[in-house]
């Protein structure tokens, strides 16, 4: 029966003792899941997201290069047409004619062309306004989840009542797998 009762009394004595560990405080949780966090992240880094800002700059750059190299190949084809039908003409005021109806030509592409940079200026605009928008949106979203994420991690560690001892291995761990291995 001595035996019985020493090694009952070692049991619950060592169940006492395991039982009133030292808890981790609220603050050394949120501390441990924000290291794991970065943990992770130095271990399994997640590639840059492309900067859809920066994206729509680029593509609207592009079209404006176009629409430039279209405004020189027309006003280059025209300045062609109006010197092959000044060629053509004998008199000072055909000529003259010529010359200004061609001015008038050049000033009305030229007029278009200033529209559809403007118009471009526009959506060029109204695409960088959605874009930062977006991107919000996705940033907030992001938070929120990480957030969301941290408060799963700490309300886990409360329930598996992790000790401060292990609390403070995890937060002084280097790796993850230093992180995984304190007790």
């Amino acid at each position: 029966m001595s035996k019985l009762s020493v090694v009952l009394f070692v049991v619950v004595s060592m169940g006492f003792a395991v039982g009133c560990a030292k808890k981790a405080t609220q603050d050394d949780l949120n501390k441990v899941c924000a290291h794991m966090v970065e943990l992770q992240k130095a271990e399994n880094p997640e590639p840059a997201a492309e900067d859809p800002i920066a994206k729509v700059t680029e593509d609207f750059a592009k079209k404006a290069a176009d629409l430039e190299t279209a405004k020189a190949d027309g006003l280059a084809k025209l300045a062609e047409e109006c010197t092959a039908a000044a060629a053509t003409l004998a008199t000072d005021d055909e000529k003259a004619k010529a010359t200004a109806d061609c001015d008038a030509k050049k000033a009305a592409l030229e007029a278009e062309f200033a529209k559809a940079a403007e118009q471009m200026t526009a959506d060029k605009d109204a695409a960088i306004a959605a874009a930062t928008e977006a991107k919000a949106l996705a940033d907030k979203a992001a938070a929120e989840k990480a957030a969301k994420d941290l408060q799963a991690c700490v309300d886990n560690l409360v329930k598996a009542r992790t000790s401060a001892a292990k609390a403070e291995c995890q937060i002084k761990a280097a790796t993850l797998a230093d992180f995984g291995k304190c007790k």
